[in-house]
């Protein structure tokens, strides 16, 4: 999707797999998340459960970042297949 840091390995887990690990533990509650570190950055991906159409994706993300736009259309396209 975007330009790894050199010397930074790619997560081995595919999007796919944690969404629905994380969909199955959200259980009746209707959330979960995950937290990993790496990089010097936090990551933080969370499932809710709402009613209706929740079929968008709603990011928090630096308008400024590089190549933030494309990543996230990127992201966007690989959650719809």
């Amino acid at each position: 999707m975007s330009a790894q840091d050199q010397g930074v390995p790619e997560p081995t887990v595919r999007l796919r797999v944690v969404l629905a690990l994380l969909r199955v533990l959200a259980g009746r509650r209707g959330y979960s998340f995950v937290i990993w570190h790496g990089a010097g950055f936090t990551y933080r991906l969370s499932v809710v459960r709402e009613p209706g159409d929740n079929s968008h994706l709603e990011a928090n993300l630096d308008p400024d970042a590089p190549g933030a736009a494309e990543a996230l259309e990127q992201l966007r396209e690989r959650l719809r297949t």
